[in-house]
């Protein structure tokens, strides 16, 4: 830690006496001051310093009103609505928005598409899965099947052989297991 008689001066390294130069202490700074806004309707409120010059909405008659800058001691005017407020502000925690009333079918509109879409993709989907079970129903028909046909082969062949293996009875009753809830998954579709 330099003393502050030093700040901007240019002094020897303490550790290794190569110069360096010691910064000057940084003075804090204080936020600016929200900027009060004023409708033509008499509804007040504050705005952050960052919305200066922004648009936004009055909070009781959802008018837009031009925030004016913290300099300018003029009164905000109204202005038309031309584009709603960005997203990026950070305006929403302070003050609520609403669409204007001409917006209002047009937003209607909108949102009647968008759940149209939403229900579209929501029947493909269900379609989708559908045939994703059913062709799981079918591997598992098709797998019991092979599974019961493989265990009498073997235990055929083993008899002929004569030896019986214990596992080609476990093997047809796995089989049949997978042939019955395959054919129960393709009932249940």
């Amino acid at each position: 830690m330099a003393q502050p008689h030093l700040a901007g001066k240019r002094v020897g390294c303490p550790s290794c006496g190569s110069p360096i130069t010691i910064p000057a202490a940084q003075r804090p700074t204080t936020p600016a001051p929200d900027i009060l806004v004023t409708c033509r309707c008499g509804q007040r409120f504050s705005a952050k310093p960052h919305l200066a010059g922004k648009t936004v909405r009055c909070l009781k008659c959802q008018q837009p009103i031009q925030v004016p800058n913290a300099s300018s001691a003029s009164p905000p005017t109204q202005v038309a609505p031309l584009e709603p407020p960005k997203a990026d502000d950070d305006l929403w925690g302070d003050l609520p928005t609403a669409p204007a009333p001409s917006a209002e079918p047009a937003l209607a509109s909108a949102h009647a598409s968008l759940a149209q879409q939403h229900m579209t993709n929501a029947r493909a989907d269900h379609v989708e899965k559908k045939k994703d079970l059913d062709v799981w129903g079918t591997g598992k028909v098709f797998s019991g099947i092979l599974m019961m046909v493989g265990a009498a082969v073997w235990f055929v062949v083993g008899l002929l052989g004569g030896r019986i293996f214990f596992y080609p009875p476990v093997m047809f009753v796995l089989g049949a297991i997978a042939l019955i809830n395959g054919i129960a998954q393709k009932l249940n579709r």
